[in-house]
């Protein structure tokens, strides 16, 4: 309303000017309606600019508008720089293969179905001590030296004397079952027959001591070891009676160390003297037979056997019967 009146004082006050501005109003409703056209125009542009931007935007679309470069997975942080927060494939190429070099200097590859808690295996020792007791077995001493074998973990042999009889089956039994050896030291003993008599009495007594055997126990010895020890006895009676031992299916074998035990040419019978004598003769061995015996009198053996296992261990060396002697 203001715009016609103020155009009808103009028209009214200034002639020379209405026909200039009849032409004015005249063409006023063409440019009202070009500018409400225009309007319009603007208008509908801002409604589909609106509705595009109504379109789900996915990670994609993002990328492609923003420029950016996304990754998906993420990368690991170890792969991101972290002065430009832009992530290098090259230089996470070169730090995974430096990281798996790293890994591999650091940590072995274990054998399948290797574990942490697997102790390692070591080599066996090389040096073999034979543990070896005659005269037995008695009651007063036997069983005490087969409890210290068996909590030491290790084998021995025990050359028996079945006469005269001592009423101790059960302890031929438990040898066995231990898994030691059982060897013949002859039935009696004798020195007359064994080394004095004739072959056929020496023959004899072997074999009845054989007999002896296999009948308690079903089982066969193999091993022999000569009453006092081949050693001063004539070469020739030896010779004659190995012959009969290998005809008998027997090997003897004699000692490397006499621990003292019962020598009668040895003073000093104590636990600490027969631990001594063991350990400072051993001259590093590969195969050390050690003699003992575990007849009723040889409690020291016994108290001695525990620190000579411990010290012959320390010396490298590894427990077997004799019969593997080789």
């Amino acid at each position: 309303m203001w715009y016609f009146f103020i155009m009808k004082s103009i028209l009214r006050n200034h002639k020379g000017m209405r026909a200039a501005l009849t032409g004015v109003v005249l063409l006023l409703p063409v440019l009202l309606l070009s500018f409400s056209s225009n309007v319009d125009t603007y208008y509908q542009e801002e409604t589909l600019s609106v509705q595009i931007m109504d379109v789900e935007i996915t990670p994609e679309v993002f990328a492609e508008e923003t420029n950016m470069i996304l990754e998906t997975p993420e990368p690991p942080l170890a792969t991101i720089s972290t002065l430009s927060g832009a992530y290098n494939p090259e230089q996470t190429t070169q730090m995974e293969e430096e990281s798996a070099n790293k890994s591999s200097e650091a940590s072995p590859e274990e054998p399948s179905g290797a574990s942490d808690d697997t102790p390692p295996v070591l080599p066996e020792p090389s040096k073999v001590a034979y543990l070896t007791f005659d005269d037995g077995p008695s009651r007063a001493v036997t069983p005490g030296i087969l409890d210290v074998l068996q909590q030491e973990g290790i084998l021995a042999t025990f050359f028996v004397l079945p006469h005269p009889p001592r009423n101790v089956d059960d302890i031929y039994l438990r040898i066995l079952e231990d898994g030691h050896e059982i060897a013949n030291h002859s039935y009696s003993h004798n020195y007359s027959i064994m080394y004095r008599g004739e072959i056929e009495d020496f023959t004899e007594d072997v074999m009845q001591a054989s007999e002896y055997i296999l009948d308690k126990l079903d089982y066969t010895m193999t091993s022999f070891r000569f009453p006092g020890g081949p050693m001063g006895r004539p070469k020739s009676v030896i010779e004659q009676r190995r012959e009969v031992l290998a005809e008998l299916g027997y090997r003897d074998f004699a000692w490397d160390i006499d621990s003292g035990d019962s020598n009668p040419n040895t003073e000093d019978k104590s636990a600490e003297a027969i631990v001594s004598r063991v350990l400072e003769n051993t001259r590093d061995r590969e195969h050390l037979i050690i003699l003992f015996h575990d007849s009723s009198s040889r409690e020291t053996t016994l108290e001695a056997l525990p620190e000579i296992i411990q010290g012959l261990r320390e010396l490298g060396y590894r427990f077997d019967i004799i019969r593997n002697h080789p």
